[in-house]
């Protein structure tokens, strides 16, 4: 399975990759910006995109908003993350 984990906190990042790679043997993708992980989406399709609701820039509901918009991509299941 491949995730997508988009975090503007590096910290976040690091734990998340760490957790779902070593633990839950999966396939990680990461994006610090949601512009970056919007891009990602639509390069790798990744199976499940977690997503921090607060990042700067674009927010994650607006990143979500985006994503539900493109033919590709809209399919892809999202759970928000929040610090």
């Amino acid at each position: 399975m491949k995730i997508l984990m988009v975090d503007d906190e590096d910290d976040i990042r690091k734990v998340g990759l760490l957790s779902l790679q070593r633990v839950g043997q999966f396939e990680v993708l990461q994006a610090e910006d949601a512009f970056t992980g919007l891009d990602l989406a639509r390069k790798e399709k990744p199976d499940l995109i977690l997503l921090d609701a607060m990042m700067p820039g674009m927010d994650g509901p607006a990143a979500l908003q985006t994503l539900r918009q493109d033919a590709e991509i809209q399919h892809i299941p999202v759970i928000f993350m929040t610090a």
